[in-house]
């Protein structure tokens, strides 16, 4: 049985992102997005959370050290500016998890865009790029839903 192509099994994580993004969000208009060479601009477009559009990255890897973290973070964040987008999501597979369960990376900045609560808080609109946290995929979901 051949193996399965890095390439191929990267865009059935892709697929599975929007997929599972979509029936959380209940929003159709969440799609991938065609490769743009130097100037990416997310795998995953058309996302909206309380009046600010994003974007997500997607990674499907199983082992990354610290360095390949950072890299895909710089890698985030370059794609925001490129796609002119709001926020960025970096949502890693979390192996034999469900896609609700992989791990999402967000900064500080675009926390406060998707958490309502954080809105509300002076300053937060304003927060840094240099701080990073991570959550499960569902809870980032809930806040772009406004559940939390």
């Amino acid at each position: 049985m051949p193996k399965t192509k890095p390439k191929a099994l990267g865009t059935a994580w892709e697929t599975d992102v929007v997929r599972y993004t979509r029936s959380q969000l209940g929003d159709e208009r969440i799609e991938r997005r065609a490769l743009h060479g130097s100037k990416d601009m997310g795998d995953i477009h058309g996302l909206f959370a309380h009046g600010y559009e994003g974007i997500i990255e997607c990674k499907r890897v199983r082992d990354m050290g610290a360095k390949a973290l950072a890299e895909y973070q710089r890698q985030t964040l370059d794609e925001r500016e490129n796609a002119d987008a709001d926020f960025a999501l970096l949502v890693v597979k979390n192996f034999n998890h469900s896609v609700g369960e992989a791990f999402c990376w967000v900064t500080m900045r675009d926390l406060a865009r998707i958490a309502l609560p954080l809105m509300v808080c002076d300053g937060w609109l304003d927060a840094s790029d240099e701080t990073w946290v991570c959550m499960p995929y569902s809870t980032a979901c809930a806040l772009m839903r406004g559940d939390r």
